[in-house]
């Protein structure tokens, strides 16, 4: 089998060609090109071992072997260590790995390929473009099992639970302000305290996002909540708390991860080195780098994809969360997008930019569906909730009742209608009878019969 030094192949501790090529890398890429070409070498001799168990193809016959078909006119998709990669490329592709159980992910079957085909190069035997082609092929698929996946406030609320300080802190600050992973690592010491508002949230002004094409870079507001302002305290407090315990070793990580001016990043490294000297940015060798990050997420929530070892939870996820608590409460899309630093497009860059007085009042009316862990606003919502739900009972009591009694009012209303119909029509009755009178041998007779008619008809003498 290959070793971690050398590569031993029929009891010889040294195959010179590997070696010449290998040792001009860092010893991270020198170690994954060993594993690389033991893989390389085990499939392509699959039973081809003595009984030592050592692989007895070398490096140098690969190699010979490359030299042999480049005297003969077969095409290079005929080549024989072209066919020895594909066969590899098939090796990985059927490889579950030992750590996760799981099939490699496309990206470590090309690290591996690459890895093999550039030990080839450095000899001369490059690999043409056509059967580059083929060897690529199958490997740069998009991972299926993670399409359109969502963050849900369960998996954020189980992540906190499991999380400790400056986890906490890092989450509740991503998924409460929408901060892609590199914006939230540049945040400095003095934006967070610049941001304090009498709400008690932070406000994070004068953020720049990058632009494509050269154009100027992307000036935006965004917000920490409550929540997120209290976890960020606590972690800056836990980075200023001296050890109570005075050990070498204790204080050697106080002193690197104290903060030491407002112009430190927000959130460092958990493992620190030691620092660059002559450094621009005096503050570098602590940042916390994006990989890192990512492998906070990792462990707090590992993988759950049936076929390739992704992330489900990524900061990506945690932005896409954010964006999409604004539009159930009717708050326009302008305004999460203008948080989270996107770019609203021609025009509406200048004219439909909320203002920083506007982007709060919107956000305090979504921030309790950035809340996770603060048991007093929850429970304020949840008694808020229960009133509400209450109202929302007695509201409908009330509608039904004033609907019952706009029927009895139309009723009532279409009666006296009717009876004011019925009593213009009797007076109406009333003068054609009298009238009718007037013209008989009653009313010319005299007395009460034509006194009567003459006051009813308005005849006066």
């Amino acid at each position: 089998m290959l070793g971690d030094a050398t590569i031993e192949v029929n009891g010889k501790k040294k195959l010179n060609k590997f070696e010449e090529w290998n040792e001009s890398f860092v010893p991270k890429s020198r170690k994954r090109h060993l594993i690389s070409f033991e893989k390389f070498l085990r499939a392509n001799n699959p039973d081809d071992s003595n009984e030592s168990g050592k692989l007895v193809m070398t490096p140098e016959e690969l190699l010979e072997e490359a030299r042999r078909d480049r005297k003969t006119d077969a095409s290079p998709v005929e080549y024989m260590y072209v066919k020895r990669i594909n066969v590899y490329k098939n090796y990985l592709l059927g490889e579950i790995s030992e750590d996760t159980g799981k099939p490699l992910s496309h990206g470590s079957v090309r690290t591996h390929l690459s890895d093999v085909m550039r030990f080839y190069e450095h000899y001369g035997f490059t690999v043409p473009r056509s059967a580059r082609k083929i060897l690529y092929e199958y490997t740069d698929q998009t991972v299926e099992t993670h399409v359109k996946t969502d963050v849900g406030r369960d998996a954020i609320t189980e992540m906190l639970e499991k999380a400790d300080i400056t986890e906490k802190a890092l989450i509740l600050a991503q998924v409460s302000s929408g901060l892609s992973n590199k914006d939230l690592l540049n945040i400095r010491v003095s934006q967070f305290k610049r941001g304090r508002h009498e709400s008690g949230i932070t406000v994070l002004k004068d953020l720049h996002r990058g632009k494509l094409e050269n154009k100027s870079p992307i000036e935006y507001t965004t917000f920490f909540s409550k929540e997120a302002t209290t976890a960020i305290d606590e972690y800056l407090e836990y980075r200023n708390r001296p050890p109570v315990h005075k050990t070498k070793n204790k204080l050697e990580a106080y002193e690197k991860r104290r903060v030491t001016s407002d112009n430190n990043y927000l959130f460092i490294k958990k493992k620190i080195g030691e620092p660059v000297k002559s450094a621009r940015d005096s503050d570098a060798y602590r940042k916390m780098s994006t990989s890192s990050l990512l492998a906070i997420y990792r462990k707090l929530h590992p993988p759950t994809g049936k076929a390739y070892d992704w992330n489900d939870v990524r900061g990506h996820l945690l932005r896409k969360y954010f964006n999409n608590v604004f539009a159930p409460k009717g708050i326009h899309s302008d305004y999460s997008e203008t948080m989270m630093g996107h770019s609203l497009g021609g025009s509406r860059d200048h004219y439909n930019i909320p203002g920083t007085k506007e982007l709060i009042e919107a956000y305090l009316v979504v921030e309790l569906d950035l809340t996770f862990t603060n048991k007093e606003m929850l429970k304020d919502a949840k008694e808020d909730l229960k009133a509400i739900e209450q109202l929302k009972v007695e509201n409908e009591e009330i509608k039904a009742q004033n609907k019952e009694m706009l029927k009895h009012i139309q009723a009532q209303h279409d009666e006296n209608m009717f009876l004011s119909i019925r009593q213009q029509d009797t007076e109406a009755e009333m003068t054609e009878l009298y009238k009718a009178l007037a013209a008989s041998d009653l009313y010319n007779r005299g007395g009460k019969i034509k006194d009567l008619v003459e006051k009813k008809l308005g005849i006066t003498k």
